[in-house]
Order: structure tokens, then C-alpha cells, then sequence
């Protein structure tokens, strides 16, 4: 019989498994991998008589008390998995074994306003170098983050963000201006000077197919900006939402989803659509949620009103940004902002360049205006 202990206090809850001295695994003198979640241990040492469920591969797995198990296989690889599990490091070590460092769960944060994020990361020590090792989602749902899917869809070669007018137009007497185009808004219209607003409906293949964009706008460039530090920035909105969580899952890392805002004010939709993707993301056990009091707000609205296609657009409507673009007449804009996954490609900031991509591997869509 194997004892199995902790070298730290950890939270209470047997975790009950037996390690036999016949399982290959536990003799090699190399580290083992934990590849699933984090069990909860008990703290000091215990013995747990368990009968294994030898596998056809010969490796072996041991239930667990609440669900979830060990699993032990050829080739010094083990996994754990267990419903529920803390993200904070557990380091457990069998008798006369090497320690097995357990991963930490990935965490998912929602930042109400850019202004908020860094002292958000500031809370913890070690949170503006975790950052950087961090997935980022720049959420401007009305409108820029929809805008710029439907760009890079419609065939644009790239975008590139700009916190200012000015910056356009000094980029502008720097790029060339064949296959350059300018696109943007203030307070909702479009600057004057610019070939495009910021209507997905302005951005159609024939307009844009091949073009660089240099794009502008009141809150989703500088939601951009605040982001720049983190390891990777993906633009999501309700448009290409499967996808964005695909992305993110892929990624498997701490998820920063960092709100725009309206004119400085939070504002609900980019509320609700974090909330709707931090629950995809938790949904099936591999990401947690923060206990932040904006992340857990944004939950609860994504459960209460991220269910339907009706519940969503009527948020749009109502909320600060929806009620703007609706006296200026952008309703079909609304409409469009609200509609889901018309996409499957996810735009991505490339930090080498400057510019907003679509990944190498994605194919070019076309939408119907």
C-alpha cells in the first residue's frame, strides 16, 4: 500500500486512491505529469485501500471518493481528474517517489473597464508578469469588435488600431496608399476624411478585399491599447462567439476579457457578452472563474440574459451604446451586433507588427449585406 501526502496545508476532502507497487508508473524516477484538473487533497498522511481498474494498455485507474479518478498509463504519463477543482498548485508526493507538480486551472477575469485593468493586475505581485503570459479579449461589442470581424472576413489583409485621428494621418504619409484605407468614428460617426464608419455593413468584401485598414475609434481601439501587455489578444464579439471560446480553449491559459466601455461608462452589452463567454469557457471544467466582484457581475448577467437571441438584442438596445447608435439610426447595425456566430475565424493583435490578423490557418468567409 502507497501512503499519499502533501507538503502544505491544503483544503479539506479525502481524496481516496491507493497506489500499488505493480504500477509501472510509479517506480520510474522521472517526473510525472499531472494532465487534467486538481484534486482535492487532505492534508498529512493517510493510507486509502482503492481497487484499481486495470486498463488493455496496462496502466491502471483509481475512482476517487466524489467522482473523477486517477489514471495511470505506459510511459510515465498520469492524469487526475475530479469535479470542481481549486486552481492553486498542489505539490503531492508518493512514498520514496519524485514530487508531481499539479497544474494550476486556468482563470477567467472580466475587467468592466480598460482604466480598471491595470489596478485589477496590481492587486497581486505576481499579476502584470502573469499578464503577459495570459489570454486577453478585446470586447467592444457595439461596435468596433464586430466591425473588425466582419473586415478581415470579407478578405482585408490586415487593420491597424490607432488611439488617435492623428496617428491615421501620420501612418498615412508613411505607408503607402495603394491598398490603404482609413475607417473609424467619434460618438458613433464617421470622421471626416475617412473612406468608412464603423458599420460592419461598410466593411463588404468588394470595399476591402486586399486592403490595409487604418481604424479608429472612440473605445474599442483603446480597449486594445490597455490589453497590449498580455501574451495574446483575440477581438470577440456575439458574431464569432463558438469560435472565440474554441480559440480560447486552445490557448489554455488565464483569460483577461477586457470590456471597452462606452465613453468611459460601463456599458452592458460588452458586460454581458464577457458573461457569456466566461461560462462557455467553465462550462466543461478546464477554466474557473475569478472571485473579482466584476467577473462574478458578469456571470450572473450572462446566465439571467445571455440565453437567447431576443434576451441579447434587447440588452443591445437598452444599454448606453445601443441607445446612441439607435438615434442615429444605426439600428440594423444593433441588430447585426447582436446576432451569433456568423463567423468561425477570430481575429488576433500581432504584436510584431502592429496589426489585427486573422490567423494563417483560417479561411477567408463572405457575408451577404
Amino acid at each position: 500500500m502507497w501512503k499519499l501526502g502533501t507538503q502544505r496545508a491544503l483544503d479539506r476532502g479525502p481524496a481516496l486512491m491507493t497506489l500499488l507497487s505493480s504500477t509501472p508508473a510509479l517506480h520510474s524516477p522521472r517526473r510525472a505529469e499531472w494532465a487534467s484538473a486538481t484534486p482535492v487533497l487532505q492534508s498529512g498522511r493517510r493510507e486509502f485501500p482503492t481497487v484499481p481498474q486495470r486498463s488493455a494498455s496496462g496502466g491502471a485507474s483509481f475512482p476517487l471518493d466524489r467522482g473523477g479518478g486517477l489514471s495511470l498509463r505506459r510511459g510515465n504519463h498520469c492524469s487526475l481528474t475530479r469535479p470542481n477543482a481549486p486552481a492553486t498548485p498542489r505539490t503531492v508526493q508518493y512514498k520514496n517517489s519524485p514530487i508531481l507538480k499539479v497544474a494550476p486551472m486556468p482563470h477567467v477575469t472580466v475587467h468592466l473597464l480598460p482604466t480598471l485593468l491595470p489596478a485589477s493586475l496590481a492587486s497581486t505581485p505576481e499579476g502584470p508578469e502573469q499578464f503577459k503570459q495570459a489570454s486577453a479579449v478585446v470586447i467592444d461589442v457595439l461596435r468596433a469588435s464586430t466591425t473588425i470581424i466582419h473586415a478581415l472576413a470579407a478578405g482585408a489583409t490586415q487593420i491597424v488600431p490607432t488611439e488617435s485621428v492623428d496617428q491615421v494621418h501620420v501612418l498615412q504619409k508613411t505607408l503607402p496608399a495603394t491598398n490603404l484605407l482609413t475607417g473609424g468614428e467619434r460618438h458613433g460617426v464617421r470622421i471626416e476624411g475617412f473612406n468608412l464608419d464603423n458599420s460592419p455593413f461598410s466593411y463588404h468584401e468588394s470595399v476591402v478585399r486586399g486592403r490595409t485598414i487604418l481604424f479608429t475609434t472612440t473605445n474599442g481601439t483603446r480597449a486594445l491599447a490597455a490589453a497590449r501587455e498580455a501574451g495574446r489578444i483575440f477581438i470577440g464579439a456575439f458574431v464569432n462567439r463558438v469560435a472565440l471560446v474554441e480559440a480560447l480553449r486552445r490557448a489554455n491559459q488565464d483569460v483577461h476579457l477586457v470590456c471597452a466601455g462606452t465613453d468611459g461608462v460601463v456599458t452592458a452589452e460588452d458586460v454581458l457578452f464577457a458573461g457569456v463567454i466566461a461560462n462557455d469557457l467553465v462550462a466543461d471544467g478546464r477554466f474557473q472563474l475569478a472571485g473579482d466582484a466584476s467577473t462574478l457581475m458578469a456571470h450572473h448577467l450572462g446566465l439571467a440574459l445571455g440565453r437567447s437571441h431576443g434576451d441579447i438584442r434587447s440588452v443591445l438596445e437598452t444599454s448606453r451604446g445601443g441607445h446612441n447608435l439607435l438615434h442615429l439610426g444605426f439600428a440594423q447595425d444593433v441588430e447585426r451586433c447582436a446576432t451569433e456566430n456568423l463567423f468561425s475565424s477570430v481575429p488576433e493583435w500581432d504584436g510584431a507588427t502592429g496589426t489585427i490578423r486573422l490567423p494563417r490557418t483560417a479561411g477567408t468567409e463572405q457575408f451577404q449585406i
